[in-house]
């Protein structure tokens, strides 16, 4: 037995009506897939097979590596190769800034070339250092040079089937909760929070062959893994 005035602290545990206790606050920090506003916006095609994919151009940018170091009177290059090089075009030492033509491609390892192009100082070039192609040099009425082509490349990747499962209890189902909405509508709505999240973590995984594709694709995958993780507020672009 408590004499006294009857207050707060005598309250029986769990006998008082709980204050806001009609919902489950949610700690979801910006949504649980953010990006599927912006995927809903696409349109949608229907798969023909469990193999899709799409082809790919990527721009090539001529350079040169050199295999072994050249010294200032040297004009025939050793290179780790000359893929995409032709004879016009004019190459930059990224170390010394010289220009350099290449005069003929003498083989898959080997430029001949002329230095000092355009008045820019002829040096010694260390081994290893990346030549780039910043233009090219012909003469009136020369032979057209050799075409340079780009292939297209096939990017493939592979349809997914993403499942999820909501279950409960037949006793649960007959609970009655004081907080949150019927046991029902919590566990659909658990169920559909790990199937968004799910479906969108594979759509940006990209499983392709493509490793520039996959990386660019997990780098994306970090970025929402802070906005669901809410390390990041805002961002700005």
């Amino acid at each position: 037995m408590t004499t006294g005035i009857f207050n707060s602290n005598l309250v029986t545990q769990d006998l008082a009506r709980k204050s806001f206790a009609g919902m489950i606050t949610r700690l979801m920090p910006n949504g649980t897939a953010p990006l599927f506003g912006l995927t809903s916006m696409l349109s949608s095609e229907t798969a023909l097979q469990p193999e899709h994919g799409f082809f790919t151009k990527t721009m090539l940018f001529p350079q040169l590596t050199l295999a072994a170091a050249v010294a200032v009177g040297d004009t025939v290059f050793t290179v780790t190769s000359t893929a995409n090089s032709l004879p016009g075009m004019v190459m930059r030492a990224d170390q010394t800034g010289e220009n350099i033509l290449i005069n003929s491609i003498l083989s898959p390892t080997q430029v001949a070339v002329q230095r000092g192009i355009g008045g820019a100082t002829v040096a010694a070039i260390n081994n290893a250092t990346n030549l780039y192609q910043v233009g090219t040099a012909f003469e009136e009425s020369s032979l057209r040079p050799n075409a340079l082509q780009i292939n297209p490349v096939r990017v493939t990747n592979l349809t997914q089937i993403f499942r999820n499962t909501w279950a409960i209890s037949d006793s649960v189902r007959s609970t009655q909760m004081i907080a949150g909405d019927t046991n029902i509508a919590e566990n659909r709505q658990d169920c559909a929070a790990f199937h968004a999240l799910v479906d969108l973590d594979g759509f940006l995984r990209c499983i392709a062959d493509d490793p520039a594709v996959r990386a660019f694709c997990d780098v994306t995958l970090q970025l929402v893994a802070h906005l669901e993780s809410g390390l990041l507020i805002k961002v700005v672009g």
